[in-house]
């Protein structure tokens, strides 16, 4: 059996290696300088070369044009399809993942900022309007919509359940059955959500407001007993997005910097500090090679990190501002959105290739 790759609208990755994303209805671009320098940084007790990022073009190893503005990417590795949402089409384009060509485009209801697939059913789940909308992958037609309203949500293809934030809760609700099966109270709502499909725990993060600060939490949630394990204080400015590393059983949240938690226990296992300006919009964990793949709008980069230790080991560089990041563990592949198209690329470059301008912030960030 393969392993799946799933997306949440806003938010939520998975098993699948897990990608995810933050709802987006504009992309804006920062110009960063290239600074090549042979002096080295030591972030989470590793030592990178610095050196200007590496064109992602050189490892390219697709381009398929989807649309106005593509953006969440749901990968069905076991039926061998890639699914694109659009923010200004209301369609979803299925792309072959040995060929990369376009082999149908789906219309619905509305435009799709999340994208789950399930690598069982080969069902494809995507969020139009606040509804999540039910696509038979085998067919690529709509078939149905799921009773919910839920404003983002992350899938988890072997219990097959969406899970997502309705009001201040955290609720499941199976796909089968469309029936409610998880109802947890957090107190917050949660800006982001993912699973772990191995063990069948969930993180939910989300903003504790404190005036014009977020000063997010994160909470662990055992998705078989439906108890919350650890609320985990984040802080910062930055609204939360996270991920899963299911080989070691680690959360990423990513705020003002980026936090892996123990999913039993809910202990702080490395935060470091902010490595750009600007919050990430999508982050995806790639099994095979235990590093965390994260993008921000605000930059023309997919950063790649440590899994085990949150160092910054590499940064690719992209024509225009990435929107979303995907991960196929079939193929090894990263897929990333950005303008009119589906870059697809080998994450093989380093580790070394880091702007000394960005690493920890770089002391060059702009005040509000």
């Amino acid at each position: 059996m393969g392993i799946a790759m799933l997306v949440a609208i806003g938010l939520g990755a998975g098993y699948l290696a897990g990608s995810v994303g933050r709802a987006s209805t504009s992309a804006s671009t920062v110009t960063v300088t290239s600074v090549i320098s042979t002096s080295t940084v030591t972030s989470a007790n590793l030592t990178v070369t610095l050196g200007p990022p590496y064109p992602a073009t050189s490892l390219e190893t697709a381009n398929v044009t989807t649309g106005n503005q593509p953006r969440a990417i749901g990968v069905d590795e076991n039926l061998g399809r890639i699914y694109v949402g659009d923010l200004s089409l209301d369609k979803l384009t299925v792309i072959d993942e040995r060929t990369h060509a376009v082999v149908a485009t789906v219309p619905l209801p509305a435009i799709a900022q999340v994208v789950a697939a399930d690598f069982e059913t080969h069902m494809v789940y995507a969020d139009a309007a606040g509804t999540v909308v039910e696509i038979n992958g085998t067919i690529d037609k709509v078939v149905g919509k799921l009773h919910t309203e839920m404003a983002t949500f992350s899938y988890d293809p072997i219990n097959h359940v969406v899970y997502g934030p309705v009001n201040n809760r955290l609720v499941g609700l199976d796909v089968r059955t469309d029936s409610v099966v998880a109802n947890v109270s957090l107190g917050v709502f949660a800006d982001s959500v993912a699973v772990d499909l191995d063990t069948n725990m969930v993180v939910a993060a989300g903003c504790h407001q404190e005036g014009l600060a977020c000063n997010s939490l994160a909470f662990i949630v055992n998705g078989t007993s439906n108890k919350i394990v650890a609320t985990v204080p984040i802080g910062g400015d930055g609204y939360p997005l996270v991920a899963a590393n299911t080989d070691n059983r680690l959360f990423y949240v990513s705020g003002d910097g980026l936090t892996a938690i123990n999913e039993t226990n809910g202990k702080v296992v490395f935060s470091v500090p902010q490595q750009e300006c600007a919050s990430f919009d999508s982050m995806a964990f790639a099994r095979n090679t235990d590093r965390l793949a994260a993008i921000s709008i605000d930059y023309n980069y997919v950063f790649v990190f440590n899994g085990r230790t949150g160092a910054l080991l590499d940064m690719y560089s992209l024509p225009a501002a990435p929107q979303y990041v995907a991960e196929n563990p079939l193929t090894n592949e990263l897929y990333v959105t950005v303008s009119s198209q589906l870059v697809a690329f080998h994450d093989s470059a380093g580790p070394g290739y880091v702007d000394i301008a960005l690493v920890d912030g770089g002391g060059n960030c702009p005040l509000p």
